[in-house]
């Protein structure tokens, strides 16, 4: 809201009862100037700019001239910004009257004009306001959607969107109970949350920082308690000029203090919007400076001033030490909200002499305040006094008064002679205490020098701690790869015999593999490889039957050297497809009788040719003695099942 703008507004053409669309003459007033006028625009136009330009008031002739009766009244009020207030500037008597005792001439018969004194009038404070809001506030958090029949994933959503209404209300609450507000709230409970839930809140809705709005899975509705009957009440700007510090961001800060130094409000919030703060400020009054602790200046702040038509006050480059010795004393709850409050406190600081000046050469029967923003705003002591000196009729009333002025006047003397013998010895404690600080912040830099060196040392002695346990874990590491390298080397060089003997023509190939079983071969193929023709030795021959025998015979090999006992299905399968099977008994027989040479490595290995071959031949001899032998069994068998045929 804008607290210098005011919209005039006068019927053009059309009665409100009359079936033709009304036009309205609109007269705008910002600073106190004339700066537009319109003629002839619609009812909704005029809605649109109040929409856009966000004027203090709307001044009006009379307000049933516009409009045919309450209904459409309520109607047109609820269309306004609620911090926009419409005026009816006439009473008992008519715009006339009223115009000629301010001094204003215009012509009757000139809508326009008659817009213009609306405005002018309002500016002056004279007229009734029209209210229908009430001290009560409503405000709903739903669901901004519906959740539908959904699918698979209709709980978790509607989990979800339950729990951040849930999440909203909460927020809601924090905000109302930090401010002291009385409220009342209802609550849907839903599945992971809240449906919905109902604030009654017994504050104006221009006091809450609070806004209607609608997101992805939640909306707030926010709206005022309506009276039971519209109100005419006596309107008066109560008008107050404050100094405002902000300290925009994420963040937000501000610091509002009136033009005698006090502190008035100091509040900071989590994204807020523009409106937000405006409206903030302009429940404290209207400002003529608007402070910031930053150079340049944030397009935020700009924008402030810009609303309020103040003046700007920057500070570049502030020492941390000094913004906390210039805040010191009040209650900040952070860092922003200490920034905001330095950068109003410094701009006070800086026009506090001309504040004192001012007060000092103000007549007593006007307001102070007024002449420090006329001033401030570019006018001069002399003319801003002028301007603002009782009219005629006034200084007739104050005449009759004067006896009784001079006594005050004696008695306001005494009281600033008694304050300015307060500000004195106000000053020698503010020096007193200064040099105090000084002191402390000499023993602080002291302490946290004191502080920064045991700091160092146990940071010092962590490392030395981290570094030697580092040390013993690398040493261990070095140990075990230090085994691995003399294992490694062992092996090395027993591979490098076995290759020296099996390229002499002596030896012959052997393929180890740790058990008999079909992943051992499979995995032993894809390692190392199994041809035809292959020495095969078991390590493990247990496990395997005839089918694992199959896997072996597939790949064609000669021989089977088994490292334990072999099981009966899978010798009589090697048996049947003429590949002989050795035990690791049958080897250490043979190595103690013809020195059989047999070396293994992992997955390799050699055998002595001669000796093996011997072993093969043996072996095949067995094998035809024992192929003979089984021939005769069963011919001996055969006779026998023949005669016993026959005796049956």
């Amino acid at each position: 809201m804008r607290r210098d703008l005011i919209f005039g507004v006068d019927i053009f053409k059309g009665s409100p009862r009359s079936k033709t669309q009304q036009k309205y003459a609109l007269a705008i007033f910002e600073g106190g100037k004339d700066i537009k006028r319109y003629e002839r625009i619609s009812r909704f136009k005029l809605i649109r700019m109040v929409k856009e330009r966000y004027p203090e008031i709307l001044a009006v002739d009379n307000i049933y001239e516009l409009l045919k009766d309450r209904k459409e009244l309520l109607a047109f009020l609820k269309k306004l910004p609620y911090e926009t207030k419409l005026v009816q500037v006439t009473e008992k008597e008519g715009l006339s009257k009223l115009a000629a005792r301010y001094n204003i001439s215009f012509n009757k018969r000139s809508p326009l004009e008659s817009a213009m004194v609306c405005a002018c009038l309002a500016k002056m404070g004279i007229g009734r306001e029209v209210s229908y809001i009430s001290d009560r506030t409503k405000i709903r958090v739903s669901r901004a959607r519906s959740l539908g029949k959904g699918g698979w994933s209709q709980n978790r959503y509607k989990r979800k969107v339950h729990g951040m209404v849930k999440l909203k209300i909460r927020e809601i609450k924090g905000y109302l109970d930090k401010r002291g507000v009385d409220y009342g709230l209802s609550i849907k409970k839903g599945f992971g949350g809240y449906r919905s839930g109902s604030f009654i809140v017994e504050d104006n809705i221009k006091n809450l920082s609070i806004s209607s709005k609608r997101g992805c899975d939640v909306q707030v509705k926010i709206s005022p308690i309506t009276k039971d009957a519209m109100e005419f009440s006596k309107f008066s700007r109560g008008q107050r000029y404050i100094i405002v510090g902000i300290d925009p961001g994420t963040t937000s800060a501000i610091a509002i203090l009136d033009l005698g130094g006090n502190v008035l409000r100091l509040s900071s919030s989590r994204n807020s919007s523009l409106s937000d703060m405006i409206r903030s400020i302009s429940n404290e009054g209207t400002p003529v400076i608007v402070a910031t602790d930053v150079y340049p200046v944030p397009s935020t702040v700009e924008k402030v001033k810009r609303d309020f038509n103040a003046i700007i006050h920057s500070s570049d480059d502030t020492p941390t030490d000094y913004k906390m010795d210039i805040t010191r004393g009040y209650d900040c709850s952070n860092v922003h909200e200490r920034d905001a409050l330095f950068a109003a406190l410094d701009a006070y600081k800086k026009f506090k002499n001309k504040f004192e000046k001012i007060e000092k050469e103000t007549p007593i029967w006007i307001d102070s305040d007024d002449i420090k923003a006329a001033v401030l705003k570019g006018s001069s002591l002399k003319s801003a006094i002028h301007l603002h000196s009782p009219k005629k009729e006034d200084l007739e009333e104050k005449e009759e008064k004067s006896e009784e002025t001079k006594e005050k006047e004696k008695d306001l003397q005494s009281i600033k002679e008694q304050i300015q013998q307060i500000r004195e010895h106000n000053n020698y404690l503010k020096s007193t205490i200064e040099e105090k600080d000084e002191e402390i912040k000499g023993l602080k830099k002291y302490i946290e020098r004191l502080k920064e060196g045991e700091r160092r040392g146990i940071k010092r002695e962590r490392e030395i701690i981290i570094r030697e346990k580092e040390i013993k874990r690398q040493g261990k590491e070095i140990f075990k790869l230090k085994k691995k390298i003399k294992s490694l080397s062992e092996q090395i060089d027993l591979y490098r015999k076995i290759k020296i003997l099996e390229s002499s023509g002596r030896f012959y190939p052997v393929k180890v593999i740790g058990n008999f079983n079909r992943d051992s071969i499979l995995e032993f193929n894809n390692k190392m490889g199994i041809k035809s023709g292959d020495i095969v030795y078991l390590k493990d021959a247990t496990g395997g039957g005839r089918f694992t025998a199959d896997i072996l015979i597939g790949f064609g090999i000669r021989a089977v050297m088994a490292g334990s006992k072999m099981s009966h299905m899978a010798k009589e399968r090697f048996y049947k497809m003429g590949i002989p099977v050795f035990s690791a008994e049958e080897v250490v027989i043979k190595v103690s009788q013809r020195s059989l040479i047999f070396e293994r490595v992992e997955d390799f290995g050699i055998i002595d040719r001669t000796d093996f071959d011997g072993m093969i031949d043996e072996w095949k001899e067995k094998n035809r003695e024992e192929e003979e032998r089984r021939k005769i069994e069963a011919i001996k068998n055969m006779m026998h099942e023949y005669k016993r045929e026959r005796v049956i």
